[in-house]
């Protein structure tokens, strides 16, 4: 094999391989001294990532206290109370404002149509190739 066939091969790891393949790459790697340090180059960057993902993380110091600090009650942003209706008082609102409701439904959904078929047809305009002079 030629050092240009083998070179695809080199950073594959050998169980990577088919047999036949990783046979004939290793022949080539034991003649060839150039593809043979370019292997170990690949074999040195694979340990290095195994061994990093190996490792266990250690987080800084005071990193903990630093997230608990920072996310206290009087760091948090304070929201709006949502005060529920009562249920009867739901009921006459929605039964006083039900033409409003479905107008407002019906509004939204001719929108969202809208944008949709906007979405499909900027998806399917295609782009004319470059001119190549």
């Amino acid at each position: 094999m030629r050092c240009a066939q083998v070179a695809p091969y080199l950073a594959a790891a050998s169980d990577e391989l088919e047999r036949a393949t990783a046979r004939s790459v290793r022949e080539h790697i034991d003649e060839c001294s150039a593809c043979r340090a370019e292997a170990l180059r690949y074999g040195r960057i694979h340990d290095s990532i195994m061994a990093i993902g190996a490792a266990e993380p250690v987080p800084p110091t005071g990193l903990v206290d630093a997230i608990l600090e920072r996310t206290a009650p009087a760091h948090r942003r304070s929201m709006i109370p949502f005060v529920p209706l009562p249920t009867p008082e739901l009921a006459r609102a929605i039964s006083e404002n039900r033409e409003a409701i479905a107008n407002t439904a019906g509004v939204a959904l001719v929108a969202a149509g809208a944008a949709w078929a906007l979405w499909r047809g900027f998806k399917a305009v295609r782009r004319p190739a470059p001119n190549r002079a």
